[in-house]
């Protein structure tokens, strides 16, 4: 899934990011159960995707402002999403809670779509996380969505 050059439009995401996505672009699902269908062609705050536009008031809009979605984790249904205020960090957020709660992904987007084609081709589990700890050790860290995945016993 890629998005166009004009999906950018007053975005202020890392000049990696934008050209990782306009050119390569993510995969529509990857493992574990992942999904980036959300990309289509631009990057969209939560409100445009997440519920009904009445939904929304105008102190949520404000409050998520920051966050545009690239996708969703399909175990939770939490958005995937580029934190335009953190750097262009990659984080989900918990749609339980009305998109409170925020959990770190990766430092990028190229740094996640490492950890994709790593998670989907690593044949140990000790083995994935010494390459994961090169790409983004950040991502590695307690409470971190990878930890997390990673902890919960999920089969590499």
């Amino acid at each position: 899934m890629r998005v166009s050059p004009d999906g950018f439009a007053n975005r202020n995401i890392p000049e990696a990011s934008k050209r990782f996505l306009i050119e390569a672009g993510l995969p529509k699902s990857a493992a574990p159960y992942l999904s980036f269908t959300d990309l289509a062609d631009s990057l969209r705050p939560v409100w445009e995707i997440w519920g009904n536009p009445d939904d929304w008031n105008e102190a949520d809009r404000l409050r998520l402002s920051r966050y545009y979605v690239i996708g969703s984790d399909g175990n939770s249904g939490n958005p995937i999403c580029i934190d335009e205020a953190d750097g262009g960090n990659i984080v989900t957020l918990e749609h339980e809670d009305w998109f409170a709660s925020v959990m770190f992904v990766n430092s990028s987007v190229p740094q996640l779509a490492e950890f994709l084609l790593l998670f989907n081709g690593a044949d140990t589990e000790q083995q994935i996380v010494v390459e994961l700890e090169q790409v983004d050790s950040d991502a590695l860290k307690e409470g971190c969505f990878w930890r997390y995945e990673l902890d919960a016993g999920v089969d590499v």
